[in-house]
This record gives C-alpha cells, structure tokens and sequence, in this order.
C-alpha cells in the first residue's frame, strides 16, 4: 500500500493511521521530525513480502529526527515483519532488518506498541552522526515478541526510559536478548539509561546483557538502573554483564583502558535462566561499579557445574567493584551459589567492595565460609571497644577443611581493618574463621565467598541491618528468641517470611521474647528476614539470638 508510505513523505504533522479489514502492507518507511503518529486499536501494519531485500532495511526508520511521538490507542497496534522469510535463500542474511531503528534521534516516546518478528531488532537506539547519541527517549507499555536479534538493542543513548514492556521470544541471531546495551565505539555512550518494571522472558540469549567492551577511559562515565523488573526462562544468563576487553584482550591490567561509571539493578527477580542468574564477566576493579540491590535468584543454572551467581576473571588482575546487597536464592540443586571461573590461573587479586552490614558480635564471632579449590579467599575484620574496657589478649584461629588450625593474630594498629587472603585455597571445603576478643566487639566487614554467622547463640553489640536465616525443605518447625540486655538494654525486631511478608515484629525488647513457626501454619522453608531496628524506648546496646530447630547459620545476604 503506497498511502502509508505518501502520507508519511508528506511530513505531516499529526497522522492517524486507521484499523482497516486487514493490515496495512509496506515497504520501508522513514520517520520525519516534529511528527505525531497514531495508531487505531488494532492496527496492524505488515512488512510486505519480497520486500525489505537491503541489509538494513527497516520498517520505520527515524534518521537524527526529532519530536517525534508514536502510539496506538486503546490496546494498541501491532508493527509485523516477516522473520521467517529472512531467514530463506530469497534473502541475504541480515541481522539489522529492524522494526524501529532511531539514530541520533531527539525527543522521541514510542507507547502501547507491539513489535513482532522483525528480521533484526524490535526497536535499535544508534547513533547517525558521531557522537551524538539518541537522547530523550521514552518506551512505554511496548511489546517486543519474537524478533532476530534483540528485543531492544541500546548502542548510544543519553536519558532513556524503557518501562513497563514485554520483551520475549527472541531468537535467530546471537546474542538473541531482551535487551542488549551493546556500544560499539569509544564515542558511543549509556548515559542515565532506566529500565524499570519490564518483564523479561523466554529469550534464547540473555535477558539483560550489558556488553561495554569497546567503551575506554575516554568514554563519558557509563549510568544504568534496571529497577523491578521479572527476567525468567532466558537460554543464557538473566543478568549479564561482560566488562571491558572480556572478549580478545590478554592477560593483565588494563585499568588505564577502563570507562568508569554505574551499572545497578535493583528489586529484580531473575527465574529459571538456564546458564545462570547473573554472571559478571571481567569486572575490573578500576572499571563501573555493578550494584544490586534487593535481588532474588530463582532456580537459575540447569547445569550441575552451572551456578545461580557466576563470576569470570580470565583476563584481568584485580576483579572486584561489586556490591551484591541483599541477595536471596532458591535453587533447586544442592551446590555453591557462587562460581568463580579463571581459565588462565595466573593470580588475581580479589577485591570484594562489597561490605556487609555492620554487625557486631560480643566477646566472640564464629563465621563459616565456603571456597572451592583453586579459588581466592580474602576477608576483613575489625575488632572495637565495647565501654572502658581495653583490648587484651585475643586469639583468632582459622580452622582448614582438612582440620589444619592457622593462628592469627590482630594487632591493636590493625583494629580497624584485619585484612586476610589466600590466593588459591588448597582443597573444597568450609573454613572457620573464629574470634576470641574478650570484653571487646568483633565484626566481619567483607569476604569474597559466602559466608555464614555460626554459634548456637549470637551476643549483638548495638547493631542494627538485617541478618538472613535458611530454613531447609522439610523444616517441621522453627523458632527465633530475642532477648534484649541488662539495665534496661534493648532492640526493635521484625520477622520477614520468604515471601516478603513482615510476620511478626516487636519494638522494643528487653525480656526475652520468641518467634515460633510451624509447618502447619505455613510454608516455612525458604529464606527468612531478621530485620534489628532501633528501640522506641530505653538504649540499643546488648542484646542476643538464638535459633532454634534449624541449623543455626545467620548469613548477612
């Protein structure tokens, strides 16, 4: 149908396009600026057959255009190429036939859309003149399902809002994703980019994958926040972050090379992605800061030799700027959460900026951590006065799965931070690391593996943060007993089931109170919230825990 293609041509400056009995059929079209375009509920629009030879012919096409506005009414329109045909011999093999492709485009919103079978990508973010990013983007309430490459591919862009979408089913070509933040110059930049509230699934690639590989120290510092989104059932990994040269530098230290920056997800759900949950590749310490906040990992890595968290260092020397947060995982096979791979086995430093909360253990503090063979393990402690009384003789002892007992000793200069690393532990295992302070306070201020706070009771000095308890399947019953300190010494307790759901809670404990659950009551097996908060009344200094009926193993995420 050629109308689509004049009416467009025209450059007039408010198009309705209507819902006919069938689809409006088209070539390629090309967007023009100050243009607001409208689609009927129902619309279709379908790339027409035999069509579309060119490598990077597109449906829409908007070439440094700006204010630009593209919706469908009511429940939306559909924009429908014809992927399978690509993929024949009647075509040349592309992977860039995309349904809407913006380069160096401006105020652009694109709402209530679906984007289906594309030979390339649902909607491509690039850049037409060096340098200049597409910049204030908005996509809305936008359906990306089944197309070649990408639902949504981000090459340069600079404050973009990607929210409330659906992007599935993409398979055909690699890397195949949802979404893919993939520059691919040093000029190209990912600045104040927002994904929040998508879901994500069913995509033969990775759900979110963030490739920022040809980015360098010249770059413009790198901002992205992917807030309350689901990713689940990806082929790959849900969360993917490959760093800078992961792919054919070698070995060494490149951290002059590094862009810097931000990249953090928060509140996100990450479910039965098949290589894993999350993977950080080549996460130089001097490179962007990875955060994530408030995540959970469920039954991710279908492989026994796969893991939920999966860390890679083959091409670095000091791997680190990570910051895990709160992390709760549900796996469904009996391993490590955490896998650490190193193919080239020269050393790494292992550089964990990732504190835990601030958690101090009175008199004594007995950690539990787990290290495969062949990996680094590296933890920092401090140690504090509690009152007037003085740091004496201390004994710290670090107890080796085979029963081998190393003394360690923390020297009063080193109070604030006791640094201790093996570069490569020598068997798989669980290593004890157990503190003997007398009068004074002891807390774990990081360590690179898991970890957990093990004693059948737990004396707290003033602390305040969350403290996470894994009640195994097959739990009867449980119960948590909080008993606040002397002369009127007490804290605020909240209880949070693996649900999300606060349970139980008490504001200001002194006597000892406790927190019973049954499996009659409830589903109790899953990972629980120990929530400690200041008291309305009286002072927050001694108090104490105790577990009962399950393993008494605290983890603090």
């Amino acid at each position: 149908t050629p109308f689509l293609k004049a009416a467009l041509d025209s450059k007039v400056p408010r198009l309705i396009v209507d819902k006919q009995i069938g689809p409006w059929i088209t070539g390629p079209l090309r967007l023009h600026s100050d243009l607001e375009l409208v689609f009927e509920e129902g619309t279709e629009v379908f790339a027409k057959a035999g069509q579309f030879q060119g490598l990077g012919d597109t449906l829409f096409m908007g070439l440094e255009v700006k204010n630009v506005k593209f919706t469908g009414l009511g429940k939306g329109a559909v924009l429908r190429m014809r992927k399978a045909d690509y993929h024949t011999e009647a075509y040349k093999k592309s992977e860039w036939r995309h349904g809407i492709a913006l380069m160096s485009a401006e105020n652009i919103r694109i709402e209530n859309i679906s984007i289906v079978a594309t030979g390339g990508d649902g909607i491509y973010l690039g850049e037409k003149t060096k340098g200049i990013p597409c910049r204030n983007i908005t996509i809305r309430n936008v359906i990306c399902d089944d197309n070649n490459r990408q639902g949504i591919s981000i090459i340069s862009a600079d404050h973009l809002l990607i929210e409330d979408c659906v992007l599935k089913n993409t398979k055909g070509t690699p890397p195949a994703a949802g979404i893919d933040f993939e520059p691919n110059t040093p000029d190209n930049q990912l600045t104040d980019c927002v994904v929040r509230r998508c879901v994500i699934e069913n995509n033969a690639g990775d759900g979110i994958v963030f490739a920022i590989i040809h980015l360098t120290k010249s770059s413009k510092p790198i901002s992205i926040r992917v807030e309350q989104c689901v990713v689940k059932g990806s082929t790959q990994y849900g969360f993917n972050f490959v760093n800078q040269y992961g792919f054919n530098s070698v070995p060494g230290d490149k951290a002059e090379l590094m862009v810097t920056g931000s990249c953090e997800a928060v509140d996100c759900r990450f479910e039965k992605c098949a290589a894993g949950g999350i993977q950080i590749d080549q996460k130089a310490t001097d490179g962007v800061t990875v955060t994530l906040k408030n995540t959970e990992i469920i039954d991710c890595g279908e492989n026994e030799k796969s893991a939920p968290i999966a860390f890679s260092a083959n091409y670095i020397d000091h791997f680190g700027n990570i910051d895990l947060g709160s992390i709760r995982v549900v796996d469904d096979k009996d391993r490590c959460p955490v896998k650490f791979s190193n193919y080239l086995k020269h050393p790494k430093q292992i550089t964990g900026n990732s504190p835990f909360p601030v958690i101090w253990l009175r008199r004594q503090g007995t950690f539990w951590i787990y290290a495969e063979k062949g990996s680094p393990l590296y933890f920092a402690a401090a140690v504090r006065q509690c009152g007037q009384s003085k740091l004496g003789i201390n004994s710290e002892t670090l107890t080796f799965p085979n029963g081998n007992i190393e003394k360690l000793t923390i020297p009063a200069e080193s109070a604030n931070k006791f640094e201790y690393k093996i570069d490569s532990v020598a068997e798989t295992g669980v290593y004890v690391l157990h503190f003997e302070v007398g009068y004074y306070a002891v807390r774990l201020i990081q360590c690179n593996q898991p970890v957990f706070l093990a004693a059948p009771q737990f004396n707290v000095f003033a602390s305040l943060g969350k403290l996470y308890l894994t009640v195994p399947p097959e739990s009867k019953e449980f119960g948590i007993r909080i008993k606040g300190g002397e002369l009127g010494e007490a804290v605020g307790v909240k209880i949070v089931d693996p649900a999300g759901t606060t349970v139980w809670s008490e504001d200001t404990i002194t006597d000892g109170v406790q927190f019973d659950q049954t499996a009659e009551q409830r589903k109790i097996d899953g990972v629980w919230q120990i929530i400690l908060e200041k008291p309305s009344r009286l002072t927050l200094e001694d108090f104490s825990i105790m577990i009962l009926g399950v393993p008494p193993l605290l983890s603090f995420r």
